[in-house]
């Protein structure tokens, strides 16, 4: 009975370390520490806890996930607004030493 639970109830740790590094380091340490807590009240017999720990860890990598989709975008949107920038202003400044 302790062996099916203890399998039906995942850490997330190698979710949590993947999104850790891919995509938003700040919440996905938050979820290898939920992670890190699922393990060890796995080890303990504690399934509640573990239950617990998981969902939570389980809900870090999500938000890194959504954080870094976030920040992927914001990063597009500034940079295609700083080339049209670059574009608008700066080359009319080529464009009027030139003439």
């Amino acid at each position: 009975m302790q062996q099916s639970l203890h399998d039906e109830i995942p850490t997330y740790l190698s979710s949590a370390i993947w999104v850790t590094v891919l995509c938003f380091p700040f919440t996905g340490s938050l979820a290898i520490v939920e992670a890190a807590r699922t393990r060890t009240a796995l080890e303990a017999g504690d399934f509640e806890t573990a239950r617990h720990c998981s969902r939570r860890a389980r809900r870090w990598v999500q938000v890194s996930i959504v954080c870094g989709i976030l920040l992927i975008c914001a990063t597009i949107a500034v940079g295609a607004l700083l080339a049209w920038w670059v574009h608008a202003h700066v080359g009319q400044i080529f464009d009027a030493e030139l003439s």
